[in-house]
């Protein structure tokens, strides 16, 4: 049931953030142009545990005359804790890869961890006592013109303590209001 309403939490934050992103640069878009409105991306939810994390992989465009940078969030058990403001160019392929891993904690819970790839400073650390869902959302850039700039590509993989990888979520478009 808590997994179910947490699914539902992130769904409906998913819908109101894209559908506030499309009304506030709807003006901008020229009518009938699909490729013109925003749309987000979400991948999740995405169990994580002291024997699983998960790596964040995207690969974002350089976006020239940028307004508004790429925005990912991160979200755990359906509440938002972090977000992330992407520059509008990377400067290397680490720069738009997250990871979320547990950490053993000095007592029966563990520190759950959101960071860059390769970074020693986390973007937002917590205690956890159990497995959490956590899911992510992308906010596409927005030119000066009013026009979005979306990934390239998005994934979340899972990844085992001894480095395993695992299973492979694609971020899935969401598009505002159903019209896309």
């Amino acid at each position: 049931m808590l997994r179910r309403f947490a699914l539902l939490a992130v769904l409906a934050i998913t819908i109101a953030a894209g559908t506030i992103l499309s009304t506030s640069h709807r003006a901008t878009a020229q009518e009938g142009s699909a490729n013109l409105l925003p749309a987000v991306q979400a991948a999740g939810p995405m169990t994580v545990d002291s024997s699983q994390g998960i790596l964040i992989g995207l690969l974002l465009p350089a976006v020239r005359q940028a307004r508004d940078p790429f925005s990912l969030t991160f979200l755990i058990d359906g509440k938002p804790v972090a977000t992330a403001l992407l520059p509008a160019v990377q400067r290397g392929t680490s720069e738009a890869d997250y990871t979320a891993t547990v950490q053993p904690g000095a007592d029966a819970a563990g520190l759950l961890v959101i960071q860059q790839h390769g970074s020693e400073k986390a973007l937002w650390s917590g205690p956890i006592t159990s497995p959490v869902q956590v899911s992510t959302m992308l906010l596409p850039a927005v030119r000066r013109n009013g026009s979005p700039a979306r990934a390239i590509s998005a994934s979340v993989q899972s990844q085992g303590l001894n480095g395993e990888k695992g299973w492979i979520l694609p971020f899935v478009m969401q598009w505002p209001g159903g019209d896309g």
